[in-house]
């Protein structure tokens, strides 16, 4: 995942939090964004670890 993938993420996050924190949001929207909430910072909170270990991993064998 690319930076700006990156980024593109976590300013939806960021939406999905700020759409569903309104009074106007039913519990079952909240449920929702919650879920995709989670869905969406476990996808890259996986994918910076990769890339984290495969930086370790290049510095090690060079």
């Amino acid at each position: 995942m690319s930076d700006l993938d990156e980024i593109v993420t976590l300013e939806r996050i960021n939406l999905i939090a700020r759409l569903s924190s309104g009074c106007e949001s039913q519990k079952n929207d909240k449920d929702i964004a919650l879920i995709w909430i989670a869905e969406l910072s476990g996808v890259s909170i996986t994918e910076i670890l990769q890339a984290a270990l495969a930086g370790k991993s290049q510095q090690n064998s060079g």
